[in-house]
């Protein structure tokens, strides 16, 4: 395979000049797409596919947050998406970038006794707390 460091760099190139990225997402990119190199360079005596079934593996039994997985899998599969247009790879299995579900965050709710201290400030006349009790009890 041709110099995957030059491969990576043409990719993030063409994701600046085609994609309005925030600078933040560039950062993001350019982060993942260094974890996959070095990992692929680790691996290079797998074949491609297994090269990206194990890191897959390995993301997914990472201690990372789903959100954070997924966007790593994003960011891989549109590169190996350009790599395989680029140098025609080997039969991809695409399949392999399922996404995991993201976490549901429950609302973390106040017990009675927080509701009752807050209530009992709210008596207390200042603008800050005629502005909440407006809201509570006028809308």
């Amino acid at each position: 395979m041709k110099n995957i460091e030059n491969l990576k760099q043409s990719y993030l190139e063409l994701l600046l000049s085609e994609n309005n990225l925030s600078n933040n997402s560039i950062i993001s990119y350019k982060k993942d797409l260094l974890d996959f190199v070095v990992y692929f360079k680790l691996n290079s005596n797998l074949t491609f596919n297994n090269i990206i079934l194990s890191y897959i593996e390995n993301l997914r039994k990472s201690p990372l947050q789903n959100s954070s997985i997924n966007r790593k899998l994003s960011c891989i599969k549109g590169f190996i998406k350009y790599l395989d247009s680029v140098l025609n790879l080997e039969k991809i299995d695409y399949s392999s970038f399922s996404l995991l579900n993201r976490e549901i965050k429950i609302p973390k709710a106040i017990d009675k006794k927080e509701i009752l201290i807050f209530f009992k400030n709210l008596s207390k006349t200042t603008p800050k707390n005629k502005i909440f009790y407006m809201f509570l009890f006028k809308f």
